[in-house]
């Protein structure tokens, strides 16, 4: 017996607890600087663009846009930054992990801006500034977008909306795709999104999935305890079942979320959709990266489908 309990012991130490260390880890929340303030030490792929992502940063500040915030239903402060542009139609951006709405959307926010659009750039909840101690990479994001979607209604009555995500953000608009019930939403664009926080943690990473595959069931197991989300939830689920047109945008030479990957959540969306491939992309970056055809593509899709 004392031998038993010996070895469940060590096991605890050496296994279970090195598991909940890894699961706070990945999910807590994130100190993420604007390029501007203090350039990532991991920008590699950033570079090509970096000049244009700073100065169309500096024009977004520039235009000095109003703080907003809403309160989750877990009750966590949420915040974003409102750019009034006072007519009807309005984008909401999301960010991805471990990012900020200025460095993903300061090109599109841009776009968008000069375009005549609101913009809403939203800080996903463990990011930034808004509250929260973990992100959910997605899950109860979703919820939070709800919210915003409520939010942007408020600030321009009679609103048509595009939701954007990238990465994370892309995942936050699928897990809601299915459950947006205001007309008002009539576009989805949906950018280098993975299936589900599960997948993109261990499955296609080589010699890394043999290290993830015996870590996974426990990382699954205290997300659900602690965070109350269960991270093998698939975005393809929620777009079988979505009403509302959607882009999907993805760069080949995306390392993060190969294309295979992504391409699942194009294959599963049930509506109207187009997907737009941008050849020289890395992660983040197929709308920054794309030329003026593809990104006119873009708009032309989100027009066709603000007038259906």
């Amino acid at each position: 017996m004392e031998i038993a309990l010996y070895a469940i012991g060590i096991l605890i130490f050496l296994f279970v607890l090195p598991c909940l260390v890894i699961t706070l880890l990945l999910f807590r929340r994130k100190t993420i600087h604007d390029f501007d303030d203090r350039l990532q030490t991991d920008m590699r792929s950033y570079m090509p663009y970096l000049d244009g992502i700073l100065g169309d940063m500096a024009h977004m500040r520039s235009l000095s846009p109003r703080e907003i915030s809403v309160t989750s239903a877990d009750g966590i402060t949420l915040k974003a930054d409102w750019y009034d542009r006072g007519g009807s139609r309005t984008a909401i951006l999301l960010h991805g992990f471990c990012s900020t709405p200025l460095n993903n959307f300061s090109t599109l926010g841009r776009e968008f801006y000069e375009r005549g659009w609101n913009v809403l750039m939203v800080w996903q909840r463990g990011h930034g500034k808004s509250g929260g101690k973990f992100t959910t990479l997605g899950l109860k994001e979703s919820d939070d977008l709800l919210l915003w979607i409520a939010k942007a209604e408020s600030l321009a009555p009679d609103s048509r909306i595009a939701l954007y995500g990238i990465s994370m953000g892309g995942a936050t608009v699928c897990y809601a795709s299915n459950r947006i019930e205001s007309n008002s939403v009539r576009a989805l664009c949906i950018d280098c999104c993975y299936t589900s926080p599960y997948d993109q943690m261990c499955k296609g990473k080589g010699v890394l999935s043999v290290i993830w595959a015996p870590i996974m069931p426990l990382v699954v197991f205290f997300c659900r305890l602690i965070l109350g989300v269960n991270i093998r939830q698939l975005t393809t689920d929620s777009l079988k079942s979505t009403r509302i047109p959607a882009a999907f945008l993805i760069g080949l030479a995306d390392k993060t979320v190969p294309p295979g990957f992504f391409r699942k959540n194009y294959e599963a969306c049930a509506s109207e959709k187009i997907l737009i491939e941008v050849k020289e992309a890395p992660h983040a970056l197929a709308f920054t990266a794309a030329d003026g055809e593809k990104r006119q593509r873009l708009f032309d899709f989100i027009e066709r489908s603000f007038n259906a």
